[in-house]
């Protein structure tokens, strides 16, 4: 009996996040951390301060990072360095 292969699972490559304007980085939150959320619909970025600004990209680094599982296996997408 042999064994059926693994789906693949394309990894997109994606803008680093440390370079993304707020704007870019919210909508990324949104589309692509949604479940990361806390309940929100989406992350706007007209209601960030500097500081929960620089909170949400510390938090979107510890998604990748480190992960948190079970999340981390279900990345689909990748940061460039």
């Amino acid at each position: 009996m042999s064994a059926l292969p693994e789906e693949e699972i394309e990894v997109l490559v994606v803008q680093n996040a440390d370079r993304m304007t707020r704007e870019n980085f919210c909508l990324h939150m949104t589309h692509r951390h949604g479940e990361s959320l806390g309940g929100m619909s989406e992350l706007n970025p007209h209601a960030q301060s500097d500081y929960t600004e620089a909170l949400w990209r510390k938090f979107h680094d510890r998604l990748h990072g480190k992960g948190i599982a079970p999340y981390e296996e279900e990345i689909e997408h990748v940061h460039e360095d």
